[in-house]
């Protein structure tokens, strides 16, 4: 291995607001060692704004929360048969995400092999503890940094409870195919992140269409009483 890069990471809602949009859609699935069902996720992104629609096992309910970048703020959809529909939009306040760790140390190696048909080299990534293994791809015309990179890690969200191995990688060169991520103490405790099905300019409009909800603008977590 080479080039050992200690990086900091940029101001975490300027990385946010500024990244370059990107539009298509690809699948996520991640697999855990202490989880007995998968987690599949479907992205879409246009317009400064990231879908996520996610799926935990077998279970059919809709888990959907869109992400608005260039307004900051989150969308959390919630349905019930036989209730009425609801998106409920947050902002991006300070109270509600958690910080990012402030340094990574990221390790760029000379290991190479074609993951799922993409040609990628391995790179690696440590912080607090914890390590991820990369394959990243240039063959893709889109970048982590720009789609599912982008998403913030939100307090008491079991959203983000779910995909808590996706992380802001700066420095990191194309979109990583497979990720491995686990505790340097308990390297056996795996989850596994693999994304596949990309289709650049192609998006599901029906995700971000919320004519059909009741949508309530919550406070300020800060502003609460």
């Amino acid at each position: 291995m080479k080039n050992f890069i200690p990086v900091l990471f940029l101001v975490f809602f300027s990385f946010l607001g500024n990244a370059q949009s990107w539009t298509g859609s690809y699948t996520m699935t991640v697999e855990n060692s202490k989880s007995k069902e998968p987690v599949t996720v479907f992205f879409n992104f246009k317009d400064n704004k990231m879908a996520m629609d996610l799926v935990v096992g077998k279970n059919p309910g809709l888990v959907r929360t869109i992400f608005d970048f260039k307004n900051m703020t989150m969308t959390s959809l919630a349905e019930k048969e036989g209730a009425p529909r609801y998106a409920m939009v947050v902002k991006l306040t300070d109270d509600l995400v958690e910080k990012q760790p402030d340094e990574i140390k990221l390790t760029q190696t000379d290991e190479q092999q074609v993951v799922d048909g993409f040609n990628c080299r391995k790179a690696i990534a440590e912080s607090n503890g914890e390590r991820t293994e990369m394959w990243l791809t240039s063959d893709l015309n889109l970048s982590y940094e720009n789609t599912a990179g982008r998403m913030p890690k939100t307090k008491n969200s079991p959203v983000s409870g779910y995909l808590s191995g996706l992380r802001q990688w700066p420095g990191i060169v194309g979109f990583p195919v497979e990720m491995v991520s686990y505790k340097i103490n308990t390297p056996e405790e795996k989850s596994i992140t693999r994304f596949s099905d990309f289709k650049e300019g192609k998006v599901n409009e029906n995700v971000f269409d919320l004519r059909s909800y009741q949508v309530m603008e919550m406070p300020d977590s800060g502003n609460r009483n």
